[in-house]
């Protein structure tokens, strides 16, 4: 089983969104491409948060604005949220690193040579605070949530983004 409820909980942690975790999870695993990357796009997006899928290499990471996922190749499609990146290290999140710093190094060998990311648009994301009020800290799938809130998107429809296809990402 992938960790991709985990990784959209920290996401939404991350950008600090007053979403109800409980209904987006639920729109995400309801997702009929669940799980691949095209199911975060579309539920990222039908919750107000416009992203983009793109395939770039290991070196071009620095130059993105965390936080961001990136699909990691495998036996089994890994995600990651990257939290933040400097020369040296970046810190990821997913069920095996909760904000974990490692080494670039480290995470090129398992990353490899190019990649699929998926990048958010900080600023609607931003006016998706504004405009749903105080934040709300998103609960781990499984545990309670700290109130019961009902929350509806903003946007039901958003501008298209180019998806670019990868084998095991999409």
């Amino acid at each position: 089983m992938v960790n991709t409820e985990y990784v959209l909980v920290q996401l939404i942690n991350e950008l600090n969104a007053a979403i109800d975790v409980q209904d987006i999870c639920n729109d995400f695993n309801s997702h009929p491409e669940y799980p691949s990357l095209l199911s975060f796009t579309e539920t990222l997006k039908k919750w107000g948060i416009n992203n983009h899928a793109s395939k770039i290499s290991f070196t071009e990471l620095n130059t993105l604005q965390p936080p961001f996922i990136v699909c990691v190749p495998g036996k089994v499609t890994e995600y990651v949220l990257v939290s933040a990146i400097t020369a040296d290290t970046i810190e990821l999140s997913n069920k095996t690193y909760r904000k974990d710093s490692i080494s670039l190094k480290s995470f090129e060998e398992k990353y490899g040579g190019d990649g699929i990311v998926l990048v958010i648009d900080k600023k609607a994301a931003a006016k998706l605070k504004k405009r749903r009020g105080n934040k709300l800290k998103a609960e781990l799938p499984g545990n309670k949530p700290p109130g019961i809130f009902n929350t509806k998107p903003l946007l039901q429809r958003s501008p298209t983004w180019i998806l670019v296809q990868a084998t095991g990402c999409l």
